[in-house]
């Protein structure tokens, strides 16, 4: 059985164990923690597991994303350091999805979540 963070939709199970989603007593805290899932959906990818849905796929980054953002702020961590975590993440996703031969690659190119959220 193959094992996905929720970013790529509601019909994959949940990881079997990730500090953010099973250890009720796990407390974030720095950024690296706040990314946990968002790397290893990264894995997933790397390793071949494509998202259904460019459109959906990027709703779920962008949500992900925004509870990353009120986790950071929880953290007081400065907000220079968001964004660039933001935008390094986006960077990355979008090297994985147009450096794969995924189906919603060529939507992905016309509409990158770099160009969505930060304009380039």
């Amino acid at each position: 059985m193959s094992y996905a963070p929720s970013l790529f939709g509601d019909n994959a199970p949940a990881p079997l164990h990730t500090p953010a989603s099973t250890d009720a007593s796990f407390q974030a805290r720095s950024l690296l923690d706040l990314l946990y899932d968002g790397f290893f959906m990264l894995f997933l990818l790397k390793n071949g597991r494509e998202p259904e849905s460019a459109g959906e796929f990027g709703t779920r980054i962008q949500e992900f994303l925004s509870d990353f953002e009120r986790g950071a702020k929880k953290l007081n961590i400065a907000a220079e350091d968001v964004y660039a975590a933001k935008f390094a993440f986006c960077a990355a996703i979008g090297e994985m999805v147009l450096s794969s031969q995924f189906k919603i690659r060529t939507e992905w190119e016309r509409r990158p979540l770099q160009l969505v959220l930060f304009g380039e």
